[in-house]
């Protein structure tokens, strides 16, 4: 009697175990599960840059920057490029995100005002994509470049520039369908390529602010 009473322990002692352990590798499964959903197509990588997925989900919720406060602190962050050798800085009141495994190495601004998508800062053209014939005619091809984006009527300006970096390349303005300015646009050849373009654009930053970004522009070896 005694001798099966305490097996009868051993065994309820042998379930309650099992038991315990099965809930405890659920709950572990299930707080994996939720916090690799929560996370996916995002993760925090070096140079302050927060990644999306390549089909850009949504990031986590942030507050809206306040565009009149962008540059008060005067604490700067720098962000590098991925696939191309580049580096620029921008105010600590902005956030700035890429996109996984994107080939022309796209940044955008996180600003809660409009999603990223639609606030690039920085993008790598590519003009052989396009044709080779702008190779050597840069100039022709940031005049033309409106016509890719239905939302664009034209070009009211070119004009060249020359940054405090010493970058040389073009400062451009498009116009929208109403005939308005669209945005403002600098390009840059990189250095022994001329088939590659690094594309700045302005869509809401203070004139002064992205200036500054614009003038922070490197090139790396």
């Amino acid at each position: 009697m005694e001798t099966n009473y305490i097996l009868k322990q051993k065994n309820s002692l042998a379930i309650a175990s099992v038991v315990v352990l099965v809930i405890f590798i659920i709950l572990v499964a299930g707080a994996y599960f939720w916090v690799s959903k929560k996370s996916k197509g995002q993760a925090v990588f070096p140079a302050g840059l927060n990644y999306m997925g390549p089909q850009g989900q949504n990031l986590v919720p942030v507050p809206t920057v306040d565009l009149s406060q962008v540059g008060k602190s005067g604490s700067w962050i720098q962000a590098t490029g991925q696939v191309y050798k580049f580096k620029f800085i921008y105010p600590a009141e902005l956030q700035v995100t890429a996109f996984i495994n994107d080939p022309t190495d796209k940044m955008a601004w996180v600003t809660g005002i409009v999603p990223p998508q639609q606030n690039i800062v920085v993008n790598v053209e590519s003009l052989t994509g396009v044709d080779e014939k702008y190779i050597e005619r840069i100039e022709d091809y940031v005049k033309n470049y409106w016509k890719k984006f239905s939302g664009l009527s034209g070009t009211k300006s070119v004009e060249p520039f020359k940054s405090q970096k010493g970058l040389e390349g073009y400062k451009v303005v498009y116009l929208d369908k109403s005939g308005n300015v669209a945005n403002t646009n600098y390009f840059f050849a990189f250095p022994n390529d001329q088939t590659h373009l690094l594309h700045l654009i302005n869509g809401m930053l203070p004139d002064n602010i992205f200036g500054q970004i614009v003038n922070g522009v490197e090139f790396l070896p």
